[in-house]
């Protein structure tokens, strides 16, 4: 399987893979992630008169869980910013 990881995540993709692969807390909030991820794409191309509201939401949720996924990487397992791309 390769794991979808969104542009604006790129930097960390080695530490994603292998806390994805090795820790059970990181994989649930990084498939909600993906699942929000998935939702605003659909919206983005909604012509709905809901469409607006659905992003905004979706949005928001989005930058709480990259919030929630760099802090998880960056704080809680010492993936610096400078080497983001190598897990430590």
């Amino acid at each position: 399987m390769v794991l979808k990881i969104p542009e604006r995540l790129t930097q960390f993709r080695l530490p994603i893979e292998k806390y994805y692969r090795d820790d059970e807390t990181f994989k649930e909030i990084y498939d909600d992630y993906l699942t929000y991820f998935k939702a605003l794409q659909f919206w983005t191309q909604s012509d709905s008169e809901h469409a607006r509201d659905r992003r905004s939401e979706y949005e928001k949720l989005i930058r709480e869980l990259e919030e929630e996924l760099t802090d998880f990487l960056v704080i809680r397992h010492g993936v610096s910013q400078e080497n983001r791309h190598s897990p430590q």
